[in-house]
């Protein structure tokens, strides 16, 4: 296979790799939706919420219910660059009766976000 060739497969596997990893990503948000979530913001604070949404760039989280220090606000929206970590519950898995956590760091949600940008140029 010449190099030329390769590396075209390369970009090809690359894609497809970052294709899958934005499957994964919207699936856990969309699973995640109207779950329990803690959020751990900068400045040390933590906060409970009920996740709903994400916005499509994965900027905005949309929760209800954001239990803060101050007070429980019915609905906000929140920037994904003031929050250090989310931690979903997970589910009950074969048949245990205690769940683990699912965290999500800041820097994983713009890790995939990068990923998904470069995908999205090698489209175009």
């Amino acid at each position: 296979m010449s190099a030329e060739n390769q590396g075209g497969a390369d970009v090809q596997d690359n894609a497809e790799h970052r294709s899958q990893l934005r499957a994964q990503m919207l699936e856990l948000w969309l699973k995640g939706a109207n779950s329990p979530v803690s959020l751990h913001l900068y400045d040390s604070i933590n906060a409970d919420a009920t996740f709903l949404a994400i916005d499509s760039d994965q900027n905005k989280i949309i929760v209800s219910n954001l239990d803060t220090p101050i007070g429980i606000v019915p609905k906000a929206v929140i920037r994904s660059t003031d929050v250090i970590s989310i931690v979903f519950p997970l589910p009950h898995k074969f048949g245990k009766s205690r769940s683990d956590d699912l965290t999500i760091s800041e820097q994983e949600i713009t890790s995939m976000k990068e990923d998904i940008d470069k995908e999205s140029d090698n489209v175009h």
